[in-house]
C-alpha cells in the first residue's frame, strides 16, 4: 500500500474503525478535531488534529491563534 494516511469523513470514526484502518496499513488518520498535535494526545497517530479557518476572519485573528499554539522556537 502506498497511501499511509486516511482522512475520516466529517471526523466520524470509532475504535473498531481505527483498528480496521491500522490492519489495512494506514499509519496516520486525520479527523476534524481542533487543537495541537502532541505526543501525549490519546492515540495521537489516529487522531491528527487540525487548525481551521472560517474563511472570513481577518488574518490578524488567525495569526494570533497560530502564535498562541506555536510551541517551537
Amino acid at each position: 500500500m502506498d497511501t499511509t494516511a486516511l482522512a475520516w469523513p466529517f471526523g466520524s470514526h470509532n475504535a473498531a474503525l481505527t483498528e480496521d484502518a491500522r490492519k489495512a496499513g494506514f499509519e496516520t488518520m486525520e479527523n476534524t478535531w481542533p487543537g495541537l498535535n502532541v505526543a501525549d494526545n490519546d492515540d495521537a497517530s489516529a487522531n491528527v488534529r487540525r487548525f481551521g479557518s472560517d474563511g472570513v476572519s481577518e488574518w490578524s485573528t488567525i495569526e494570533t491563534t497560530m502564535r498562541r499554539w506555536y510551541v517551537c522556537q
